[in-house]
């Protein structure tokens, strides 16, 4: 198996990215008062877990990787609570965002078992 020399190559992040371009393409249904609201802080939360699982790759060790991984896993709790208020609050298509949900509970399972196998 080839060595992964950048963080592109890894599905955790690819997912992460798909996810987040997911997110910005549901919050087109928001009303308009929510833009500067959950609106920002949905699509904020969705954009950092890519980033968080590039920023831990760049740190070089498997500590400070886990450590971002981490985060990455905060930011994705993040994201399905904004889905659920978003949900609750009826600024979307309820199967629009319970479709973000399941692929953040992937990405999740996903990121999780990552962080796992990294020991040492």
């Amino acid at each position: 198996m080839p060595r992964v020399t950048s963080h592109r190559q890894l599905l955790i992040w690819q997912r992460a990215i798909d996810l987040s371009l997911r997110v910005r393409e549901l919050v087109r249904q928001f009303p308009r008062e929510e833009r500067f609201r959950l609106e920002d802080q949905l699509c904020r939360a969705a954009r950092s877990i890519p980033a968080n699982i590039s920023e831990g790759f760049g740190r070089f060790t498997k500590p400070e990787f886990r450590k971002y991984l981490g985060y990455a896993l905060g930011e994705a709790a993040e994201v399905d609570t904004h889905l659920e208020i978003a949900i609750r609050s009826a600024f979307c298509h309820e199967a629009d965002a319970r479709g973000c949900q399941q692929a953040y509970l992937e990405l999740s399972w996903m990121i999780r078992r990552f962080k796992s196998s990294l020991t040492g």
